[in-house]
C-alpha cells in the first residue's frame, strides 16, 4: 500500500500542479512529465533472486512521461525523499535534450527543480509563465521561479543549480554500483 504525502506543489491536500506549468498540455512541449507523488510512504514487500524483503512506511516517490516525437534523445533525474533529519523533505531534479515538435531537427536542453519542505514548495523552471497565484497550502515562502538551471551529470554523480529572484538551489548527488546512495 502506498500513502501520498505530497502531490507536485504544495502539502498534502493542496491541488496537483503541473511541472512545466499550463503550457505542459501544448503538444509542442514534449515530453509530457508529471510528478504524481513527489513524497508517500510504502508499506508492503519486493522479491528479487528469491529473496523477500519486507519494509513498512518507506519513502514513496512517483511520476510518469508521455510523448512522442519530442522525447529526449538523452536525459537525467535525480529525486530523494529519504532525509534521515529532515522526514518532511522531498528534491526532484531533471533535465534532458528533447526535440521541438513544431521544427523538425531542433533540439533544446530543458531542466526543472522542485523542493516540497514541509508545507513550503519550490520550484524552478526555465520560463516565467505569468504570474502565477500561488495557493496558500503552498506555504508563505513558497515561489515558483524563472530560473536558468544548470547540470554537470555523468554516471554516478550529479550536480544541478537554479537560481532565481529570491531563492536559489544546489544540489549534489553521487551514487555508487553496488546501491548505495546519497544526496
Amino acid at each position: 500500500t502506498v500513502t501520498p504525502l505530497r502531490g507536485w506543489g504544495g502539502g498534502a491536500n493542496a491541488k496537483q500542479v503541473s511541472p512545466a506549468g499550463w503550457m505542459t498540455a501544448l503538444p509542442v512541449f514534449e515530453p509530457h512529465w508529471q510528478v504524481t507523488m513527489a513524497h508517500g510512504l510504502a508499506t508492503g514487500w519486493i522479491e528479487t533472486d528469491g529473496e523477500r524483503v519486507e519494509f513498512t512506511d518507506c519513502p514513496a516517490y512517483s511520476e510518469k512521461n508521455w510523448g512522442g516525437a519530442g522525447f529526449p534523445l538523452k536525459w537525467w533525474w535525480v529525486q530523494c525523499n529519504s532525509f534521515t533529519d529532515f522526514p518532511d523533505l522531498s528534491v526532484t531534479a531533471t533535465g534532458g535534450n528533447r526535440g521541438v515538435v513544431v521544427v523538425p531537427n531542433m533540439r533544446e536542453d530543458v531542466g526543472a527543480v522542485g523542493v516540497h519542505f514541509g508545507d513550503r514548495f519550490f520550484q524552478f523552471v526555465p520560463a516565467r509563465q505569468g504570474a502565477p497565484e500561488l495557493p496558500t497550502s503552498y506555504g508563505s515562502e513558497a515561489a515558483i521561479e524563472a530560473s536558468a538551471v544548470r547540470w554537470d551529470v555523468s554516471w554516478g554523480s550529479w550536480s544541478v543549480s537554479a537560481i532565481g529572484d529570491r531563492y536559489e538551489v544546489s544540489i549534489q548527488g553521487t551514487c555508487t554500483d553496488d546501491d548505495k546512495s546519497t544526496v
